[in-house]
């Protein structure tokens, strides 16, 4: 991508290289990097560049919602792709956070996407901005045109499991580019090829209660005085 956007990652995910022993060890005893004095790494980039092939994903909020600190042990269960271990892929998203002024307070859009509200985003094409990427995606997602793109508000890391073209399964872990949108728009057409059935305004403070996923919800947190 030509395009930089400059703000904070908030980031659920840290990065261990790893061996088929630690790889075996980990799955049934959690894994301690300190212990065995293994790379860990906070960018996705450093340690694929380090360990392309043999990376343990861990989920740090998981593993902190446990009352452990992953630098030192990493629960089973905060471990995302061990078993069976797989290497990870790396994604690159956009997408908006479109909001309005009510009154005295702010609202978003959200998208209800398989059983659970959303915001609008999507995968980068090849040789497609950042930018272009985000626009394209919640016109798309939305079904409108109208869309004001304005300041870039960081982006989030998560992972999540995917079977690949040739049908194997594959770790994903997936950065999504967030920008600051409005639109004019009242009318709203839900992209249904997306599994999108309803698009709808909330108040920021109860977006953040029923945004689906928590890696958002933290993000949503974090820029909430960017878009107040």
């Amino acid at each position: 991508m030509k395009e930089i956007v400059h703000g904070d990652i908030t980031s659920r995910l840290v990065f261990c290289c790893a061996d088929a022993l630690t790889v075996e060890l980990a799955a049934r005893e959690g894994l301690r990097p300190r212990e065995h004095t293994l790379p860990t790494f906070e960018r996705f980039e450093e340690a694929q560049a380090a360990c392309p092939s043999r990376l343990i994903v861990i989920d740090a909020y998981t593993s902190e919602a446990a009352g452990h600190d992953w630098r030192a042990y990493a629960p089973p269960a905060s471990l995302c792709n061990i078993a069976p271990y797989r290497p990870a892929v790396p994604m690159v998203a956009a997408g908006g956070i479109v909001t309005r002024r009510r009154e005295a307070s702010t609202e978003v859009l959200l998208i209800f996407r398989r059983g659970m509200w959303d915001l609008p985003k999507g995968k980068a094409k090849k040789k497609e901005s950042l930018r272009q990427c985000a626009l394209r995606e919640v016109q798309e997602e939305l079904g409108i045109e109208a869309v004001h793109l304005g300041q870039p508000l960081g982006a989030t890391v998560y992972g999540y499991d995917m079977y690949d073209r040739r049908g194997r399964l594959t770790h994903v872990v997936k950065t999504t580019h967030w920008f600051r949108m409005t639109t004019s728009e009242e009318e709203f057409r839900p992209q249904l090829e997306e599994d999108i059935t309803g698009v709808a305004w909330f108040a920021w403070e109860e977006a953040l209660r029923r945004t689906g996923f928590e890696v958002f919800r933290r993000h949503m947190a974090r820029i909430g005085h960017l878009v107040a």
